[in-house]
């Protein structure tokens, strides 16, 4: 490939197929790239299909009126130096490819996302307000907090 060619724009054409293949995949989701990938990485010709008109499935994004969209997967967890999926995703990537991920959260608390229930019966007043924080236990922590009487169904 030419260096600026977008293979995931690469659209379908009957002459870019070559006469067999050992698997055939259909949908460029992360299901169908990591097969894609694993398969390949095995010896076998490998051809992945998409409908649409990028490749990703639930993973690409898209621009409407100047604002960037992002469709899919927002949070991805264990996949830091010793995260236990890790192994996983290292199996997929090239070594030269692999990405190191950010934590996210604020660096205090580690808050990644933010749950408000409101009260409809009282105009819209906050009943109730979940942090959700990074970690197994600190996650674990802010439900019992913001769900004391709800502690065993927690767990």
């Amino acid at each position: 490939m030419e260096k600026g060619d977008d293979i995931l724009r690469d659209r379908f054409s009957e002459k870019k197929l070559d006469d067999e293949y050992d698997c055939i995949i259909i949908g460029s989701g992360m299901s169908g790239l990591s097969c894609g990938s694993l398969l390949s990485k095995l010896g076998q010709k490998v051809l992945v299909l998409e409908k649409h008109y990028i490749a990703g499935g639930m993973t690409h994004t898209f621009t409407e009126k100047g604002y960037e969209f992002d469709v899919g997967v927002h949070y991805l967890g264990n996949l830091g130096p010793q995260g236990k999926d890790r192994k996983y995703y290292d199996m997929i990537c090239q070594p030269e490819d692999r990405i190191d991920f950010n934590q996210l959260g604020q660096k205090e608390h580690l808050v990644y996302d933010r749950m408000v229930i409101r009260d409809r019966t009282q105009g819209g007043k906050i009943r109730k307000q979940v942090d959700y924080r990074a970690g197994d236990k600190e996650y674990l922590e802010g439900l019992y907090l913001a769900f004391p009487e709800e502690k065993e169904a927690i767990d």
